[in-house]
């Protein structure tokens, strides 16, 4: 069974060569952010992945909240398919509406006793993530992300 980190690696060559492949030009330095263009503009990609639908983070001292951030989230399975892609962009954060709620979290461990870094969180489980594949968010063919709307989930 792979590693986490295995994971997360095997993830990132996936996101660089499928984002590739879509017509964005991905600088990648082997660790850290992505850093890709599309048609229309610059974005820098956090990558997390996850095995069997579990709960991933970033903690909020690394992953900055900005318009250009986004998330690359892969869920693998132990059936062995491919893996679950999803790109999600941090303002989905910041303004989650009711539904995205119950799967993007965040989580600041500010309660007496609670000793964790505060983070933004995603629980996997939820069919709520589909929007947000990476084939709804930059389908074959397009060349730019389009995002849905939080309201819209």
């Amino acid at each position: 069974m792979p590693s986490k980190n295995e994971l997360n690696q095997e993830a990132r060559r996936l996101f660089v060569s499928i984002l590739r492949e879509r017509g964005c030009r991905v600088y990648d330095s082997g660790q850290g952010d992505l850093e890709v263009r599309d048609t229309d503009r610059h974005w820098r990609i956090t990558i997390r992945s996850v095995r069997n639908h579990n709960y991933a983070f970033v903690r909020k001292s690394q992953w900055r909240q900005t318009d250009g951030q986004l998330m690359g989230f892969a869920v693998f399975n132990s059936q062995g398919q491919s893996p679950q892609l999803f790109i999600i962009p941090a303002a989905a954060w910041t303004d989650p509406g009711p539904n995205l709620s119950r799967v993007l979290k965040e989580r600041n461990y500010d309660k007496p006793g609670q000793k964790s870094e505060p983070e933004w969180g995603i629980d996997s489980r939820h069919d709520l993530l589909k929007p947000y594949l990476l084939d709804q968010v930059l389908p074959p063919g397009y060349g730019a992300f389009r995002f849905p709307q939080s309201a819209d989930i």
